[in-house]
Protein backbone atom coordinates (compact mmCIF):
# COMPACT_ATOMS: atom_id res chain seq x y z
CA UNK A 1 0.00 0.00 0.00
CA UNK A 2 1.45 3.65 -1.09
CA UNK A 3 0.52 7.05 0.47
CA UNK A 4 0.03 9.75 -2.30
CA UNK A 5 1.87 12.67 -0.94
CA UNK A 6 1.35 16.43 -2.56
CA UNK A 7 4.09 18.29 -2.57
CA UNK A 8 4.35 21.32 -1.27
CA UNK A 9 5.51 24.46 -3.70
CA UNK A 10 6.61 27.90 -2.02
CA UNK A 11 5.25 31.58 -3.31
CA UNK A 12 6.91 34.31 -2.25
CA UNK A 13 4.66 37.87 -2.44
CA UNK A 14 6.81 41.09 -1.06
CA UNK A 15 8.63 39.71 1.98
CA UNK A 16 5.53 37.61 2.75
CA UNK A 17 6.20 33.45 2.16
CA UNK A 18 3.64 30.77 2.77
CA UNK A 19 3.17 27.47 1.39
CA UNK A 20 0.37 26.39 -1.21
CA UNK A 21 -0.99 22.58 -1.97
CA UNK A 22 -1.37 23.35 -5.71
CA UNK A 23 0.63 25.62 -8.07
CA UNK A 24 -2.57 27.64 -9.43
CA UNK A 25 -4.04 27.72 -6.81
CA UNK A 26 -4.36 31.90 -5.38
CA UNK A 27 -2.80 32.28 -2.20
CA UNK A 28 -5.47 33.05 1.19
CA UNK A 29 -3.55 35.83 2.62
CA UNK A 30 -4.32 39.13 2.20
CA UNK A 31 -0.94 41.28 1.37
CA UNK A 32 -0.87 44.96 2.21
CA UNK A 33 0.55 47.03 -0.53
CA UNK A 34 2.61 50.11 0.44
CA UNK A 35 0.94 53.46 -0.09
CA UNK A 36 3.14 55.97 -1.40
CA UNK A 37 2.05 58.76 0.88
CA UNK A 38 3.56 57.01 3.93
CA UNK A 39 6.84 58.14 5.46
CA UNK A 40 10.29 56.94 4.83
CA UNK A 41 11.91 55.46 8.03
CA UNK A 42 14.54 57.91 7.35
CA UNK A 43 12.04 60.87 7.37
CA UNK A 44 10.45 59.25 10.67
CA UNK A 45 13.73 58.81 12.43
CA UNK A 46 14.49 62.33 12.42
CA UNK A 47 11.17 63.49 13.53
CA UNK A 48 11.72 61.71 16.61
CA UNK A 49 14.73 64.36 17.28
CA UNK A 50 16.77 61.79 19.07
CA UNK A 51 19.46 63.18 21.53
CA UNK A 52 22.51 61.74 23.64
CA UNK A 53 22.42 61.16 27.07
CA UNK A 54 24.14 63.79 29.40
CA UNK A 55 27.69 63.20 30.48
CA UNK A 56 27.92 62.31 34.19
CA UNK A 57 30.80 62.95 36.29
CA UNK A 58 32.01 58.95 37.96
CA UNK A 59 32.06 60.50 41.04
CA UNK A 60 28.54 61.44 41.04
CA UNK A 61 27.37 57.97 39.51
CA UNK A 62 28.61 56.18 42.53
CA UNK A 63 27.42 58.41 45.39
CA UNK A 64 24.43 56.62 45.33
CA UNK A 65 26.00 53.00 45.44
CA UNK A 66 28.13 51.78 48.65
CA UNK A 67 32.40 52.31 47.90
CA UNK A 68 34.41 49.65 48.22
CA UNK A 69 37.78 50.02 49.20
CA UNK A 70 40.73 47.55 49.13
CA UNK A 71 42.93 46.99 51.70
CA UNK A 72 46.23 44.99 51.83
CA UNK A 73 46.26 42.35 54.68
CA UNK A 74 49.75 40.94 55.14
CA UNK A 75 50.06 37.05 55.06
CA UNK A 76 52.32 34.85 56.69
CA UNK A 77 52.93 31.85 55.47
CA UNK A 78 54.49 30.11 58.24
CA UNK A 79 50.96 31.10 60.29
CA UNK A 80 48.35 28.89 58.05
CA UNK A 81 47.47 25.90 59.05
CA UNK A 82 46.16 22.93 56.79
CA UNK A 83 42.16 22.54 56.95
CA UNK A 84 41.30 18.81 55.64
CA UNK A 85 39.86 15.79 56.39
CA UNK A 86 43.27 13.99 55.36
CA UNK A 87 44.29 12.78 58.88
CA UNK A 88 47.30 14.11 60.07
CA UNK A 89 49.60 10.65 59.87
CA UNK A 90 49.57 10.95 56.26
CA UNK A 91 50.66 14.36 55.90
CA UNK A 92 53.81 13.39 58.19
CA UNK A 93 54.71 10.15 56.76
CA UNK A 94 53.85 9.91 52.76
CA UNK A 95 55.74 11.47 50.29
CA UNK A 96 53.75 12.72 47.15
CA UNK A 97 55.85 11.81 43.96
CA UNK A 98 55.46 14.49 40.92
CA UNK A 99 56.33 13.32 37.13
CA UNK A 100 55.70 13.67 33.96
CA UNK A 101 53.53 10.85 32.24
CA UNK A 102 55.12 8.58 29.75
CA UNK A 103 54.24 8.37 26.28
CA UNK A 104 51.83 5.40 25.20
CA UNK A 105 53.50 2.97 23.35
CA UNK A 106 50.94 3.15 20.26
CA UNK A 107 51.08 5.57 18.01
CA UNK A 108 50.25 8.53 19.25
CA UNK A 109 51.30 11.62 19.97
CA UNK A 110 53.12 13.51 22.79
CA UNK A 111 50.14 16.15 23.62
CA UNK A 112 49.11 13.74 26.52
CA UNK A 113 52.60 13.52 27.81
CA UNK A 114 52.17 17.36 29.06
CA UNK A 115 50.60 17.25 32.06
CA UNK A 116 52.31 16.68 35.53
CA UNK A 117 50.78 13.87 38.06
CA UNK A 118 50.71 14.23 41.55
CA UNK A 119 50.29 10.77 43.22
CA UNK A 120 51.35 8.60 46.54
CA UNK A 121 52.80 5.10 46.32
CA UNK A 122 50.74 2.25 47.17
CA UNK A 123 50.81 0.58 50.71
CA UNK A 124 48.99 -1.97 52.88
CA UNK A 125 49.31 -4.19 50.12
CA UNK A 126 48.27 -7.94 50.14
CA UNK A 127 47.16 -10.82 47.88
CA UNK A 128 43.69 -11.79 48.28
CA UNK A 129 43.26 -15.45 49.10
CA UNK A 130 39.54 -15.91 47.43
CA UNK A 131 40.63 -14.79 43.78
CA UNK A 132 44.31 -13.91 43.63
CA UNK A 133 43.77 -10.85 43.34
CA UNK A 134 46.23 -7.92 44.58
CA UNK A 135 44.00 -5.86 47.25
CA UNK A 136 44.67 -2.72 49.23
CA UNK A 137 43.63 -0.90 52.37
CA UNK A 138 45.57 2.36 51.27
CA UNK A 139 42.68 4.84 50.40
CA UNK A 140 45.40 7.34 49.09
CA UNK A 141 47.11 5.15 46.61
CA UNK A 142 43.64 5.99 44.39
CA UNK A 143 44.98 9.43 44.39
CA UNK A 144 46.10 11.25 41.46
CA UNK A 145 45.76 14.93 40.39
CA UNK A 146 46.70 16.20 37.50
CA UNK A 147 48.33 19.94 36.86
CA UNK A 148 49.34 22.00 33.66
CA UNK A 149 52.56 22.60 35.27
CA UNK A 150 55.70 21.41 37.63
CA UNK A 151 55.01 24.49 39.45
CA UNK A 152 51.29 24.70 39.99
CA UNK A 153 51.85 20.93 41.38
CA UNK A 154 54.62 21.82 44.07
CA UNK A 155 52.63 25.28 45.11
CA UNK A 156 49.66 22.29 45.89
CA UNK A 157 51.94 19.95 47.89
CA UNK A 158 53.03 23.14 49.34
CA UNK A 159 49.70 24.53 50.32
CA UNK A 160 48.60 20.83 51.77
CA UNK A 161 51.41 20.44 53.79
CA UNK A 162 52.46 17.11 51.83
CA UNK A 163 56.12 16.28 51.54
CA UNK A 164 57.21 15.76 47.69
CA UNK A 165 59.42 14.38 45.64
CA UNK A 166 60.09 15.71 41.69
CA UNK A 167 61.00 13.64 38.96
CA UNK A 168 62.69 15.00 36.22
CA UNK A 169 60.92 14.23 32.81
CA UNK A 170 63.10 12.44 30.10
CA UNK A 171 63.51 14.12 26.92
CA UNK A 172 63.06 12.37 24.09
CA UNK A 173 66.58 13.28 21.45
CA UNK A 174 64.65 14.64 17.99
CA UNK A 175 67.07 12.89 15.33
CA UNK A 176 67.32 14.34 12.10
CA UNK A 177 65.80 12.30 9.47
CA UNK A 178 65.57 12.65 5.76
CA UNK A 179 62.95 10.68 3.04
CA UNK A 180 65.91 10.52 0.72
CA UNK A 181 67.84 8.34 3.00
CA UNK A 182 65.21 5.84 2.13
CA UNK A 183 66.72 5.67 -1.72
CA UNK A 184 70.28 5.94 -0.66
CA UNK A 185 72.89 3.25 -1.54
CA UNK A 186 74.16 2.60 1.33
CA UNK A 187 74.47 -0.73 3.12
CA UNK A 188 73.06 0.23 6.11
CA UNK A 189 69.89 2.13 4.82
CA UNK A 190 69.24 -0.37 1.84
CA UNK A 191 66.86 -2.18 1.66
CA UNK A 192 67.18 -5.38 -0.41
CA UNK A 193 64.46 -5.90 -3.67
CA UNK A 194 61.49 -8.05 -3.27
Amino acid sequence: MFKTISLYKMITFSNVSFYSKHAKSKPKMKLKCKSKDEEKPQERRNSLALRDPPIRDPEEAIEGKRKIEEIDVPIELENLKVLGDLPEEYRKRRVARIYQRSKNVMQQGIHNTKDWIMDFGTEQRWENPTMGWCSSGDSLSNFHMVFPSMCAAICFAERQGFRWVHEKPLVKKELKKSYSDNFTWNKRTRVSTK
